[in-house]
């Protein structure tokens, strides 16, 4: 709720990022369908999203003096930011836009690609959430890091791209975010609740057992047999309509 201070919504984690060569992929509607690791752009070290907006002002000029009145959204755009460091031959042929042939790259010989894309955020502390980009496209985003002392990363950027349905047969929706547990502190709830309550018919199926019950299940423990589940429903009928009647 907006203006509450809730610790549920402080959120920490990391991000993995999907990409298919297909705008509108059919699956992309359910993540852990299009979520899958032959479209997995491997280990992601940092992502982040920036909106990218060029605003377009009025000015007004009063006595040789200009002010702004008003200022409006001309041109919007969103991009993913995020560094790869699994430097295999289809993260190299993205980032260098080349084809790639029994693993090697050949650089600068491609177009960029376009496609579907997915960021999923996972987290121990906070909201899973999804993005499903319907349309987007992959591009390099600076320097091939080589450092001799640490891991070599690489940037690069997946930039949304406005989804028109005639870009496919595939119906789905513009780039939308989800979060994934919205309803989960409630079904967390209502197990709470169904255990609570299972609990409780225990306990009362076992109060109102008649003394003939009691004795033959002394009886039993006596003996010393080990009965399953259902020698124990047919010695008590009873129990059995209470706990599957």
């Amino acid at each position: 709720m907006a203006g509450t201070i809730d610790t549920a919504n402080y959120t920490l984690g990391g991000a993995q990022l999907y990409f298919e060569t297909t705008i509108a992929h059919a699956s992309l509607l359910v993540a852990t369908e299009f979520a899958k690791t032959s479209r997995s752009l491997g280990n992601i070290t940092t992502a982040g999203i920036t909106p990218e907006i060029t605003y377009v002002d009025h000015i007004v000029t009063k006595k040789g003096k200009q002010v702004k009145d008003k200022t409006a959204a001309g041109m919007s755009s969103l991009r993913v930011n995020f560094t790869f460091d699994e430097m295999n031959s289809t993260n190299l042929g993205r980032f260098f836009m080349g084809s790639v042939s029994a693993g090697k790259v050949n650089v600068l010989s491609s177009v960029l690609d376009e496609g579907s894309g997915m960021l999923v955020m996972t987290t121990d502390v906070g909201r899973d959430m999804v993005y499903r980009i319907p349309k987007c496209t992959i591009k390099p985003d600076g320097e091939l890091a080589l450092p001799g002392d640490t891991w070599h990363t690489a940037p690069m950027l997946i930039e949304v791209l406005e989804y028109q349905s005639g870009d496919t047969a595939n119906t789905t929706l513009n780039a939308t975010w989800n979060a994934l547990n919205t309803i989960a502190p409630m079904l967390r709830n209502l197990h709470s609740k169904l255990c609570e309550f299972s609990k409780n018919l225990i306990r009362e199926g076992m109060a109102i057992l008649s003394q003939a019950e009691m004795e033959t299940s002394l009886k039993v423990q006596r003996l010393g047999m080990k009965l399953s589940l259902q020698d124990m429903l047919i010695i008590s009928p009873r129990a059995q309509s209470i706990l599957i009647g």
